[in-house]
């Protein structure tokens, strides 16, 4: 349909308007933001805790941000992705503060961690 690279690029710029894509992003970050905001289970069994590198795109310039990721297992063993946080590097004082916003999100107990 499209014989050379770069053209479908360049029909769906000229279908969709800037003001389509700001209305996408808006819902996809209030979606996005009461997700990672929403109440959680009291107990999980387990909590598995990481935190990766990745290298983040804003504007126009790149960086290695570290994201934060806490999974949890409840009592019937289904796994839920507690939350993601984002920050500069990974730090015992950012954990600390995800800590507290998962006991303020509701959990009261967790058996291990790891």
């Amino acid at each position: 349909m499209f014989p050379y690279p770069g053209t479908v690029t360049a029909a769906l710029s000229r279908k969709i308007s800037h003001e389509t894509i700001s209305t996408i992003t808006d819902r996809v970050i209030e979606t996005a933001e009461e997700w990672q905001n929403r109440p959680l289970k009291k107990f999980y069994t387990f909590l598995f805790v990481d935190c990766i590198y990745v290298t983040i795109r804003k504007e126009m310039e790149t960086k290695n941000c570290a994201v934060y990721v806490v999974l949890g297992y409840d009592v019937n063993g289904i796994k839920d992705v507690l939350g993601l946080w984002i920050g500069e590097s990974e730090g015992k004082h950012y954990w600390m503060q995800i800590f507290d916003e998962i006991r303020a999100r509701g959990v009261e107990d967790v058996l291990f961690i790891r």
